[in-house]
């Protein structure tokens, strides 16, 4: 079995990368819930976006996106 993260747009179902099957292959899809999927298909637009981005600066360490990450938490939660 595999498995593949999709986004449903309200009438149908899209895969979020290339699927080798043929036409009509019966799939199972299972949908989280509620809230779940509303985090999740945010999260897989980005995902899905993410490699696009351009970037020309230097590469961030591990403590500045540490510490980029509990700024943003502490501004949340103001």
């Amino acid at each position: 079995m595999r498995i593949v993260d999709g986004l449903y747009d309200g009438k149908s179902v899209h895969p979020m990368e290339r699927i080798n099957a043929k036409p009509n292959t019966r799939v199972k899809i299972t949908f989280p819930d509620e809230e779940t999927a509303t985090d999740a298909a945010q999260t897989s637009a980005l995902d899905a976006v993410a490699g696009c981005l351009k970037w020309s600066g230097r590469a961030k360490s591990i403590e500045e996106m540490e510490e980029a990450i509990a700024r943003g938490a502490k501004e949340r939660s103001s």
